[in-house]
């Protein structure tokens, strides 16, 4: 947890019309922060896959990340 909010101080105050590459830093360092989370409470593996397509019978398409049991 101690490295996720440093980590959001450094980047600063995300604003409406900040770039899409300094929003992406925030949703990724948020992430990885709530798999560790999860995978320390369910002591399952997990990962994350970035730009991932998904093909199902309930739905389908591209998503900017997927998290998966391994």
């Amino acid at each position: 947890m101690k490295e996720i909010l440093g980590r959001l101080r450094s980047y600063g105050t995300l604003q409406l019309d900040s770039l899409e590459a300094m929003r992406n830093e925030y949703v990724i360092a948020l992430l990885h922060a709530s798999i560790h989370i999860v995978m320390d409470i369910t002591n399952k593996e997990l990962s994350m896959k970035p730009q991932y397509r998904i093909v199902g019978e309930e739905s389908r398409g591209q998503v900017d990340y997927a998290i998966k049991v391994i």
